[in-house]
């Protein structure tokens, strides 16, 4: 099934249970417009990996179990040394990244993890997705919602004197739109 809707409860209403994604219109029509697109994973994997870097605008929405994800964004100032800023906000990241793994660790919710990191940095923003597939004894975990993904980030923050001001806490919405890997 590969069925394109213009607005997104169309989609939901017609998704059959499966994953429904989005589309920017904005460079086929000239203006800023989503399409709603239901499809199982290899039929819209078959369709996108086939398309060409400017005809890949597009995002899943995430409305359901979900990996641990986290945006984490820095705008650099004018007066920035951007490579020494890249440099701190690199390492912060970094110490981000154990904290969450101690963080869930500790309360024996994963012992083992892939960490999976898209980068869409620039010379003006720093800006990475991080997506945590998690696993207890081989046995994927999953969060119910993103969230328990926002509740896990308040209390990596929390147990780190909320040193995390990288990490944007707004992304945890419902029906959020997740950037696509080859997304330009």
């Amino acid at each position: 099934m590969y069925a394109v809707y213009k607005k997104q409860d169309e989609a939901f209403a017609n998704d059959g249970g499966g994953p429904v994604w989005a589309r920017d219109n904005a460079i086929l029509e000239k203006t800023v417009t989503k399409r709603y697109i239901c499809s199982s994973y290899e039929e819209f994997w078959s369709r996108y990996s086939k398309m060409s870097d400017d005809e890949r605008h597009h995002y899943e929405i995430i409305r359901g179990p979900c990996h641990l994800y986290f945006d984490v964004e820095y705008t650099y100032k004018k007066e920035d040394d951007v490579k020494e800023k890249f440099g701190d906000v690199s390492c912060e990241l970094f110490d981000f990244i154990n904290a969450t793994k101690k963080m869930c660790m500790d309360c024996e919710f994963a012992n083992t993890f892939d960490l999976f990191m898209l980068d869409s940095s620039d010379a003006t923003k720093f800006s990475k997705h991080l997506i945590f597939k998690m696993y207890m004894n081989d046995t994927p975990v999953m969060f119910k919602s993103n969230a328990e993904c926002s509740t896990l980030l308040s209390l990596v923050r929390q147990d780190w004197d909320d040193k995390y001001k990288i990490v944007d806490d707004t992304v945890y919405t419902k029906n959020r739109l997740f950037r696509l890997i080859g997304k330009f």
